[in-house]
């Protein structure tokens, strides 16, 4: 998209909310679609953030991911983002890919650190049906690192980035000081939201609902002063709760007991104090005056969230 039209964007929310001075205001880049002179014009138009799809700095791994920029893009974008005047910039990197051992993705982190981000985001990589990593997974092309592999990737990341100044502060992000993303932090401590534009989701309430796909009926919808949401769901208490459970445990923090206790009016361990027991036996939750995953716990994370699904 133009940066003319992103700045429309940007111009129509200034003059449709209130904005507060500190908002955050992030684009998603790819350094294969990006030019110098749109990052100096949606620096210009309001951005403040940038997150960049890194994913790796092995060109091979690259290709095997099907990404069509090469890791030398990926530092021209970097050094023209900075040159624009972003000074909060994350970089998206994946582990556990096809071909990658625990030697090449320390590389791919030390190339990242040596850049300086604000905020990096490592992920491991899942493999989606019917896409075509997968069809090469199950043709014998390719071979994911096995699960051990994986948690020697993982808890590398965690020590590494730690030691160089980017803390964890949830399962799969790492932020310098202040620059902890805002956005995100919405999602997993279950606030409200709004999503607007064809496809959007959005949570208000005990409601979550989203808007229809088709921008050409969306925009006709809208002048025509129709609903364009669709798929409202009412969340139950149950829902709710186990929602606020195994999103709030992604955050390193956790879940503070109190907050907990304002936001639904009863204590945490009244609802759920027999699967807490049990984790904290287990060694994979700790509890004191926040609720949060062990070391341990983080190997074991959807383990852990599973024991707050409701039947």
């Amino acid at each position: 998209m133009p940066a003319y039209y992103l700045e429309r964007i940007i111009s129509t929310c200034f003059s449709s909310f209130q904005v507060q001075n500190e908002a955050e205001i992030t684009i998603e880049v790819n350094p294969e679609t990006i030019h110098r002179n749109e990052l100096n014009e949606f620096k210009a138009a309001g951005f403040n953030r940038l997150s960049m799809g890194a994913q790796s700095f092995d060109d091979k791994l690259l290709k095997t991911l099907g990404r069509k920029h090469s890791s030398e893009e990926i530092l021209q974008c970097y050094f023209s983002a900075r040159k624009a005047g972003f000074k909060n910039i994350s970089l998206d990197l994946i582990f556990g890919i096809p071909g990658q051992n625990v030697d090449c993705w320390f590389r791919t982190l030390e190339k990242a650190v040596e850049l300086g981000p604000d905020h990096i985001s490592a992920y491991c990589l899942e493999v989606h049906h019917k896409t075509l990593i997968q069809k090469q997974i199950n043709d014998g092309l390719f071979d994911l690192p096995d699960e051990d592999i994986q948690a020697d990737m993982y808890l590398m990341c965690v020590e590494f980035l730690s030691e160089k100044g980017l803390i964890q502060y949830e399962i799969s992000n790492f932020a310098k000081k202040g620059k902890k993303c805002k956005h995100n932090l919405f999602y997993w401590e279950n606030e409200n939201y709004l999503g607007f534009g064809a496809g959007a989701h959005s949570h208000v309430g005990n409601c979550r609902f989203k808007n229809i796909d088709s921008p050409i009926n969306y925009v006709k919808k809208l002048q025509n002063g129709e609903d364009i949401s669709e798929d409202h769901e009412e969340l139950s208490r149950d829902i709710a709760l186990s929602e606020t459970m195994f999103l709030g445990l992604r955050l390193i923090e956790g879940i503070n007991l109190n907050e907990f206790k304002k936001k639904f009016g009863f204590s945490l361990t009244c609802v759920y104090g027999e699967q807490i027991k049990n984790l904290v036996e287990k060694g994979l939750l700790s509890c004191g005056e926040n609720l949060k995953l062990t070391k341990k716990g983080l190997f074991l994370a959807n383990m852990v969230f599973a024991e707050f699904v409701p039947d």
